[in-house]
């Protein structure tokens, strides 16, 4: 059984630079041969799995692990867009995107990438990971009751990521009083 990773995801940056990387993440899954993008947010498109690997079980997941850190996606969307600033929601499978997003670091070195996670089955929160260019920031916290707090001052300060996580926190009764 798959444990679900809930993801809140923030590029922010120039512009034009975070308009290119919107049009970039828009895209197909990696097993589709379908010409108009079928989702927002697209692990394939932003970092797509070389061709002579995909069709190579072992390869392909050789890869995948190596370079995305965590196998599968689901329920991508934007969920707030500024000027400075995109915000998407997604799932992943078995793992946080850690990897991931240090690779779109080194790709996307003029934006800076934030994820704030929760994984409530092992009850595993993230505050959040940044990263810009080759450099990131982890602030794991492993535990809901150690978690909270910084969620809680994270999103008074306005941090979306930290306050859909902080719900999660209340929705599930988890290191709160």
């Amino acid at each position: 059984m798959a444990n679900w990773y809930y993801n809140v995801f923030s590029v922010s940056g120039e512009k034009e630079e975070l308009n290119r990387f919107k049009l970039q993440a828009m895209g197909r899954s990696d097993f589709h041969d379908d010409v108009e993008p079928t989702s927002v947010f697209s692990f394939n498109s932003l970092m797509p799995i070389p061709e002579d690997v995909i069709n190579d079980p072992e390869k392909r997941n050789n890869w995948i692990d190596e370079n995305r850190g965590m196998k599968g996606a689901a329920g991508a969307r934007l969920e707030e867009e500024s000027e400075n600033e995109l915000v998407y929601y997604f799932e992943t499978r078995n793992a946080a995107p850690i990897t991931f997003l240090k690779n779109l670091g080194k790709l996307w070195p003029k934006l800076k990438f934030r994820d704030s996670f929760v994984e409530p089955i092992n009850l595993r929160y993230a505050v959040f990971i940044e990263v810009q260019d080759d450099k990131s920031t982890p602030f794991g916290l492993t535990c809901p009751e150690h978690a909270v707090p910084v969620l809680r001052e994270d999103a008074e300060m306005g941090h979306a990521p930290s306050q859909y996580n902080l719900g999660v926190c209340y929705a599930n009764g988890e290191g709160v009083k």
